[in-house]
């Protein structure tokens, strides 16, 4: 089965892909004085501007409001550059498509590498602010770890089905791209479902309700906060995550020899 062998040859080249990862990455952010270190000061000024912000617009203490954005950010960054990265992934690898038979895995699994590098310098800056503003992590936080776990399988699997797709009718790209845009309102990063303007029972507990982006990010966020784990969180996260894994395979055997001429 062509999914199963493209799959089989992206992982056993895994300097492969993180090569390009790494290339990705120098390419980035070449010519600048300070690097990487700007995903840093940007995550940094944007995610505690936005949490002061907030947290005095909704009322809310500014030791418990701030973390809770800063790692809703993370959780929604990464989660919006594996679907606009995703929809991207086989288009932006043009070049090397059209050179050499490489299995599609290998440009997916370099984007979620990516993805990942992000992940880690953003959790690392929110961990610092928080700490400094008096959070304190317990063991509820040990059920982030599972979390980013799921994040990876669900990455990989929401980037081939996007990547493929969007690589034969572009107009889906825009589409994605515009549609995670509105999704960052509609996700409680910077507010509460108690807030001043709605309630559980009321428009925002509807949004809550039927916005699966509300579930992934909480299922990371909530242990880092000292909450428990929710178990809805987890079944819809890992729902989701086995419909886009079916998909994406699904997709891979059915369009990956073909994605060249699309291209």
């Amino acid at each position: 089965m062509y999914a199963i062998a493209d799959i089989r040859q992206a992982f056993a080249n895994v300097r492969g892909w993180s090569y390009l990862a790494r290339k990705r990455l120098q390419l980035e952010n070449r010519g600048t004085w300070v690097g990487s270190a700007w995903i840093l000061l940007t995550f940094g000024l944007t995610g505690t501007g936005i949490g002061v912000l907030m947290a005095q617009l909704q009322g809310r203490a500014l030791g418990e409001h701030v973390p809770y954005v800063l790692f809703g950010f993370v959780a929604f960054n990464f989660m919006s550059h594996a679907m606009t990265g995703g929809a991207n992934v086989m288009v932006s690898s043009k070049p090397y498509l059209l050179q050499m038979p490489t299995p599609r895995s290998v440009f997916v699994l370099s984007m979620v590498l990516r993805s990942f590098y992000l992940l880690v310098l953003q959790l690392i800056t929110a961990s610092a602010i928080a700490a400094l503003l008096g959070w304190r992590p317990d063991f509820q936080a040990l059920w982030a770890m599972p979390a980013l776990a799921v994040y990876a399988i669900a990455a990989f699997s929401v980037a081939m089905t996007l990547g493929l797709l969007c690589a034969r009718y572009r107009d889906l790209t825009r589409l994605i791209e515009s549609g995670m845009r509105l999704a960052f309102f509609f996700t409680p990063i910077m507010w509460h479902a108690d807030s001043t303007r709605g309630t559980a029972d009321g428009l925002i507990g509807f949004i809550m309700l039927w916005n699966p982006f509300t579930y992934a990010l909480q299922a990371f966020r909530d242990g880092l906060l000292g909450q428990p784990p929710d178990p809805i969180n987890w079944i819809v996260l890992g729902s989701i995550t086995l419909a886009f894994t079916i998909t994406g395979f699904v997709a891979l055997n059915g369009l990956g020899r073909r994605v060249t001429y699309w291209l």
